[in-house]
């Protein structure tokens, strides 16, 4: 695992297997950077609050995207969203 604490723009393509990201941006910015910092066959781990469902209806105006939604233990409306293979529309 390796931790970096830096602005994400700033960071040279990753190729990583695993991303993740907390109170970030919105999904459709979180694809964004899914696609120059993940893998092929990268999975990206995203926790969303309440308004996760508008926000992943957003994004998919302009990303295709693997979406698996698991049920957040801290909150009941929120999700952890477990997304792959984000491609630009």
């Amino acid at each position: 695992i390796t931790v970096i604490s830096d602005r994400i723009e700033r960071i040279a393509p990753l190729k990583a297997t695993t991303l993740t990201a907390r109170a970030l941006a919105p999904l459709m910015k979180l694809c964004e950077f899914s696609a120059i910092h993940l893998e092929k066959d990268g999975t990206a781990l995203f926790p969303k609050g309440a308004s996760w469902e508008k926000e992943v209806s957003e994004a998919r105006q302009a990303w295709q995207f693997d979406l698996t939604a698991h049920h957040s233990i801290t909150q009941a409306q929120a999700r952890i969203l477990e997304i792959g293979r984000v491609r630009h529309v």
